[in-house]
């Protein structure tokens, strides 16, 4: 376990010369397998964890955008049939108190961002 967090440091390259110089003074090619490490560890492991969750990220994204829009159109929808069914159609100054409270109304609970 802490040779793993020794790595770790290694690859946040916080406190490198602490994790490598005990190692470099008993035998000095582990540079190769530190300077190894860390090339990989920063070009590609890092990259890959960071594509992974900037993908979670937008996935979470398009889920809350799609439930955006079908609350919103379900909504729009039930305002009209219930304005509709009033006086069979709507008149323009109807429509408008119509938009202007959509505008003044929040979002349900979800929390959605956009």
């Amino acid at each position: 376990l802490g040779g793993m967090w020794s790595l770790l440091v290694l690859l946040t390259t916080a406190n490198f010369p602490d994790v490598m110089m005990p190692a470099y003074s008993e035998n000095r090619e582990v540079f190769l397998y530190f300077g190894f490490f860390i090339i990989v560890g920063i070009y590609f492991l890092v990259n890959v964890t960071t594509a992974v969750a900037f993908n979670v990220y937008q996935e979470c994204r398009e889920h809350d955008a799609e439930w955006f829009n079908l609350f919103q159109a379900t909504t729009i929808k039930a305002a009209y049939d219930v304005l509709s069914t009033k006086n069979d159609g709507i008149c323009t100054e109807t429509l408008k108190e119509l938009f202007d409270d959509c505008r003044n109304t929040s979002l349900p609970s979800k929390g959605v961002v956009l």
